[in-house]
């Protein structure tokens, strides 16, 4: 099992959220019409969001996902990001925000107690913090690959999902979501983002690219030289490119600004004169500077 709890922040900036909310909306796709997903739910008016509420509408509906068989009515989701830690406090948190939601109902009981879960997904196994879990008295069950049930910590039920030890198809989506992702999972995610045929599938699938390629440059590159990609990709791919282009000339366009002022004496501004940069790119340019 991989671990990592304790994760130097990357300069990437990578907002991996994004990718994970239009994943897991993806990864449930087939039960849309009977779950409503809530981005980033504000518990009160002061700034307490969870990151993802997923309601079940219908009670009568099993959901054969293995992530989503633990679903009650009311169901909270934290990520957690590759470059985050997961420990003992990020979980207790995340149960207390289920609290919350479940205290500032709009009337008493509103939300039974009965009816609300809390799922927490990482890309690597939390070690340390189940490891506390169980010196706390609590109980985590691997029920199945990359899930596990936790237990006599608190009547809620909770679970974590490891997604670098997900199995099957249907969870690829969420398993190249790291900065590892393996490539017959993104080929796959690439076949299927094809036959999507609604804005909101598409939308979303666009968003777990748009992270996922990011955080795998090298792969994503050599995919694209072997396989015909879809539109979705190719564009993205193409935005990827002039990304990396521009950063590229940005930077020597500093270089060259700093040679000047030190060589010249020049003030910034007169450096970028001279270079002919234009108006609207300088502010960026001084900014780094």
């Amino acid at each position: 099992m991989q671990e990592d709890n304790k994760v130097p922040k990357s300069n990437s900036n990578i907002y991996w959220h994004a990718g994970f909310y239009g994943g897991i909306e993806l990864e449930f796709k087939a039960y849309k019409r009977v779950l409503t997903f809530d981005i980033e739910y504000e518990l009160s008016k002061e700034p307490l969001r969870i990151d993802m509420l997923i309601i079940k509408k219908n009670s009568v509906i099993e959901i054969s996902n293995q992530i989503g068989i633990i679903f009650k009515k009311y169901n909270i989701f934290e990520y957690k990001s590759p470059e985050d830690g997961l420990s003992i406090d990020d979980y207790v948190k995340t149960v207390a925000y289920a609290c919350l939601y479940k205290g500032l109902g709009k009337n008493v009981d509103a939300i039974p107690l009965d009816e609300l879960t809390v799922s927490i997904c990482r890309n690597a196994y939390p070690r340390d913090l189940i490891k506390n879990i169980e010196n706390y008295g609590g109980t985590v069950e691997k029920k199945y690959p990359g899930i596990y049930y936790v237990s006599g910590i608190i009547s809620i039920p909770s679970q974590i999902i490891v997604t670098s030890e997900l199995e099957g198809k249907e969870h690829a989506v969420l398993r190249i979501l790291s900065k590892n992702a393996r490539e017959e999972d993104v080929i796959q995610f690439i076949e299927e983002t094809d036959e999507n045929s609604t804005p909101g599938d598409i939308n979303n699938a666009n968003a777990v690219l748009q992270v996922s390629s990011k955080a795998n440059r090298a792969l994503y590159d050599r995919i694209r030289r072997k396989k015909e990609m879809c539109q979705a990709l190719m564009e993205i791919m193409s935005e990827e490119v002039k990304e990396r282009e521009d950063a590229a000339v940005e930077a020597n366009q500093r270089e060259s600004v700093l040679n000047l002022m030190e060589a010249l004496n020049y003030t910034a501004e007169q450096a970028m004169d001279v270079l002919k940069i234009p108006q609207e790119k300088r502010e960026r340019l001084i900014s780094g500077i």
